[in-house]
């Protein structure tokens, strides 16, 4: 079946987490992504490095093909310049200015291509007084909230620990416009310069709590590193095995009253009187048995999950939310596959993550030029 983007070739010049979260997406969906990479450089043996130990690689430079260029020559440059000429998307992630200054900008970039897509992403934008400030992920939780809220007001601040939240989000963010400019090429013929940053993502994380007016009441939601939740029917409880998530609605107190071990929950009570009978109560059962009995009434529970439980769970597995591959250079790799779900364009993993510059002399066959000769004068690197 044809994929949705089956046809779109990307020049992906991203780094860190991103914008190779934005280019892996695109490829999800069927677009072929070349990996732009610098000449990599050599270890401590003198042999240059080839796979990347880096987590962020594997993970989302998954269904790309890599090459390596020298940017700084000029045999480099012209290598680039052609593969520009035959792209229909070029997504970077350097600070304000860089690629300008190496040559690649978006009017340098539209010269060449007039109806390219040019994506560009970073921490805090691309104008405005931060625009030229170094950014990551962390920076982002601290300039726009998330580390105040996670922290509690008054306390010390506290980085999120889930993972790198805007650094993913920005990704989708950037893909999603990627695909929207892709639409409207497709209507007008027009390309165009699309943008987005870590800290319009942190915003937009944020926007149930972005919003200001006269009568709105004080923010009442937990915070903190010492909140269990927002009152008794919504709250981590712990159980005789492990902890759940009990997540009651205000209307569902008779039926909490009914489930089998809780009888007798005090509904015409207080907030501290009900969380210390449910506390009592739910540790006197397993996670499981208790998870079970709630849903069944259909209250909402569930246990505390470790990443290692999800990773082998057969459902997971059967669905391709986890998928087992060999990696080259790395060996068997068990990663998250593709969470959504097309029936007519169906999404694909694609291959791990390259070797560095593994695709280099198909790529350059692929547009007429000798990955030897070029080789041999410095403008690439072949593997």
């Amino acid at each position: 079946m044809a994929k949705a983007l089956d046809g779109v070739r990307i020049l992906d010049f991203t780094h860190v987490q991103s914008g190779p979260t934005c280019t892996q997406l695109l490829a999800w969906f069927g677009a072929d992504v070349i990996k732009v990479e610098r000449p990599p450089q050599a270890n401590r043996t003198g042999q240059l490095a080839r796979v990347s130990p880096h987590a962020f690689n594997i993970d989302i430079n998954r269904g790309k093909r890599s090459i390596v260029i020298d940017l700084k020559t000029e045999e480099g440059l012209k290598v680039l310049f052609a593969l520009i000429k035959d792209a229909d998307v070029v997504v970077q992630n350097f600070r304000h200015g860089v690629n300008e200054a190496l040559g690649f900008g978006y009017e340098a970039v539209r010269k060449i291509n007039p109806a390219v897509v040019y994506a560009s992403l970073n921490m805090y934008g691309y104008d405005g007084p931060w625009a030229v400030r170094p950014g990551h992920e962390q920076l982002g939780q601290m300039g726009v909230g998330p580390a105040v809220r996670y922290g509690g007001e008054g306390g010390e601040p506290t980085l999120q620990h889930v993972g790198a939240i805007n650094d993913y989000g920005t990704g989708l963010m950037g893909a999603y416009a990627v695909a929207l400019a892709l639409y409207h090429r497709e209507r007008t013929g027009e390309g165009g310069h699309v943008w987005t940053s870590l800290a319009h993502t942190a915003q937009i994380l944020q926007s149930p709590f972005f919003y200001e007016y006269a009568q709105r009441p004080p923010w009442d939601e937990p915070a903190g590193q010492d909140a269990w939740g927002e009152g008794a029917l919504q709250r981590y409880y712990a159980t005789s095995d492990g902890w759940i998530f009990f997540g009651a609605a205000d209307g569902q107190v008779e039926a909490i009253g009914k489930v089998a071990g809780l009888e007798g929950f005090p509904a015409p009570a207080d907030d501290e009187t009900r969380a210390a009978f449910l506390a009592d109560r739910l540790t006197r059962d397993t996670a499981a048995a208790w998870t079970a009995r709630l849903t069944a009434a259909r209250i909402g529970a569930h246990p505390l999950t470790s990443l290692e439980t999800v990773m082998s769970d057969a459902w997971v597995r059967d669905h391709g939310l986890i998928i087992s591959r060999e990696h080259a250079g790395i060996g068997l790799i068990d990663q998250a596959g593709p969470p959504p779900r097309l029936s007519r364009t169906p999404v694909r993993p694609g291959l791990p993550a390259p070797p560095i510059g593994a695709d280099g002399r198909a790529i350059l066959a692929e547009h007429g030029m000798d990955a030897d000769a070029l080789a041999a004068c410095g403008a690439v690197v072949l593997s």
